[in-house]
């Protein structure tokens, strides 16, 4: 018995001293604690952030010219670290005021993702963020559009493509003018016709079979990876009579 308790108070004393050993390591700066593990789990969208993601795949970096503090909130709250100098830091959002910017970089504990005032950071261009909010307003009427399995000028062939799906036909046509796409879609509906035949005991018998035809036909022209115009013939494919424009992309960065 006085055995055991000898036991447990020298491993309650070990238990200790190790504790207190990491916190003056901590206190003293030659220990850091590990940084919370954001890039191992999704981005989790914050309301009022513009996405770089949104607007193209190549990312976009740039450097940080004095040490940054970061924090894991969109309003500056709750801290994550301060970006070491000097390094280059790759720009995941901004927000709409462009007065806060998510980066992910390297600090103390580690690579985070956080949000930093741009002054601790190489200016980018004048107009990065007034384009990044033109390019978000471009892509809120264009879902919309694609919600509805609509179309409209200024569209990409990667937007037509994801609201009507893939074209029945693709031609190329060049001309004095330059060179142009056309998509084909064609509508087709199930007409019903009667068909006569014979059963097993010879009987003469009328049944109804449907026979898809095609009853209306939507050509789309891209000029430079751009709708120019829409052609559509009876039996319409596009609904409503009003031509639907949309500005075209916007070149954010």
């Amino acid at each position: 018995m006085h055995v055991n308790c000898q036991r447990r108070i020298s491993c309650y004393t070990v238990k200790v001293t190790s504790r207190l050993l990491i916190a003056l390591l901590v206190f003293c700066g030659f220990f850091a604690p590990p940084a919370r593990a954001i890039n191992s789990s999704p981005i989790i969208r914050e309301q009022g952030a513009l996405y770089l993601y949104d607007f193209s795949s190549r990312p976009l970096n740039t450097e940080v010219l004095q040490p940054a503090p970061a924090y894991f909130h969109i309003k500056m709250q709750d801290y994550a670290g301060t970006l070491k100098v000097p390094q280059s830091v790759e720009i995941i959002a901004v927000n709409e005021e462009g007065t806060a910017y998510r980066v992910r970089g390297q600090a103390q504990q580690g690579q985070i993702q956080g949000w930093v005032d741009p002054s601790f950071l190489k200016p980018l261009d004048p107009d990065f963020v007034a384009n990044l909010k033109k390019a978000s307003e471009r892509k809120k009427s264009v879902d919309a559009l694609i919600a509805k399995n609509q179309v409209a000028m200024g569209m990409t062939p990667e937007e037509v493509q994801q609201s009507l799906g893939k074209p029945n036909k693709k031609t190329n046509k060049t001309n004095q003018s330059g060179s142009e796409q056309l998509w084909e879609y064609v509508k087709y509906a199930s007409i019903p016709q009667q068909a006569t035949s014979y059963d097993n005991r010879g009987n003469l018998i009328t049944t109804t079979i449907y026979v898809q035809k095609p009853v209306g036909q939507l050509t789309i022209s891209f000029s430079n990876n751009i709708v120019s115009s829409l052609e559509q013939s009876e039996g319409t494919i596009l609904s409503g009579n009003e031509v639907r424009v949309v500005v075209p992309p916007v070149v954010v960065y």
